[in-house]
């Protein structure tokens, strides 16, 4: 798809999601499809129990970054590789790699359509027109994020035709005690300079041992619920926010099975993978079946 259609496709999806907003005035938050709260006490994942385990190759050890491709397939980068590798979402297994950059510290992967975007920590977005294509045709865009940001987590938010992007450190300038998600406008590709979500670390109450400690790692987009699931890799966690940017819940998660959770993606139905790094024991990939 050449980029003028893309643009002209892109301008759509943002006119029906207005037309849907104007017809569900007076919401707190406007979305062209419904949200449902998931009760806190009653978690739609066991994470416990995952519904299936993989074990990545030493390519993935530094697994950092998971999307949904198709059907049968996962994206995945890591972060000392500037490769993106398909993987078998019913095995594990790798199936492709392809190079796409030099070396660097790639943190955030989101499929938008045929199109790949991929985030370095240092605000460098890539955009692969074709994930599919042997030969990859690249854009880059340098995104002018707050100091010491340290980029980790991309999403592709379809109801408002942008990338969400979480900072792991930095919110920026009087937003001490904060985590900031920005959003990359696709449809005039451009960096909106307003957060479009700040998550107040003091917001997370008794869930977690030490909030401050909470940093995003991972970010996605619940395909039912529409809510936004924040990870983090250093207080192991999933931090589920409304539209309206209001903490829903925290999720700890277990340690023993997740040593550094970096990669989050769901299936259209709800089933959700997390991938983790590996340091003392292999890096792995969970699915979780979602219990509606």
């Amino acid at each position: 798809m050449q980029k003028n259609a893309y643009q002209t496709l892109l301008l759509w999806s943002l006119f029906a999601t207005l037309l849907a907003t104007a017809s569900c005035a007076g919401q707190a938050e406007p979305s062209s499809r419904p949200v449902k709260t998931l009760a806190s006490d009653v978690p739609p994942y066991d994470f416990s129990r995952p519904a299936a385990v993989f074990e990545l190759g030493k390519k993935l050890t530094e697994i950092s970054g998971l999307t949904v491709l198709d059907e049968g397939h996962l994206g995945a980068v890591q972060d000392e590789d500037g490769r993106f590798y398909v993987l078998n979402l019913l095995t594990g297994e790798r199936e492709r790699d392809a190079k796409f950059a030099s070396d660097g510290d790639f943190e955030g992967l989101a499929r938008v359509g045929e199109r790949l975007y991929i985030l370095r920590s240092d605000g460098e977005l890539y955009e692969i027109e074709d994930w599919r294509a042997e030969d990859i045709d690249d854009e880059k865009y340098d995104l002018d994020l707050p100091k010491g940001c340290d980029a980790e987590g991309l999403a592709y938010d379809e109801d408002a035709a942008r990338l969400l992007i979480a900072c792991k450190e930095k919110a920026g300038k009087d937003r001490d005690g904060h985590r900031a998600i920005f959003a990359f406008d696709l449809v005039h590709r451009a960096l909106v300079e307003t957060p479009a979500f700040l998550l107040d670390l003091s917001a997370l109450g008794e869930e977690l041992s030490d909030p401050k400690k909470f940093k995003p790692s991972g970010l996605a987009v619940h395909p039912v619920t529409r809510q936004i699931y924040v990870l983090s890799s250093v207080e192991k966690a999933l931090v589920v926010l409304e539209r309206n940017g209001v903490v829903a819940v925290v999720w700890p998660l277990p340690e023993d099975s997740l040593e550094q959770p970096e990669g989050i993606a769901f299936l259209p139905g709800g089933d959700l993978f997390i991938a983790s790094e590996g340091d003392k024991r292999n890096p792995v990939l969970l699915r979780f079946t979602f219990r509606r």
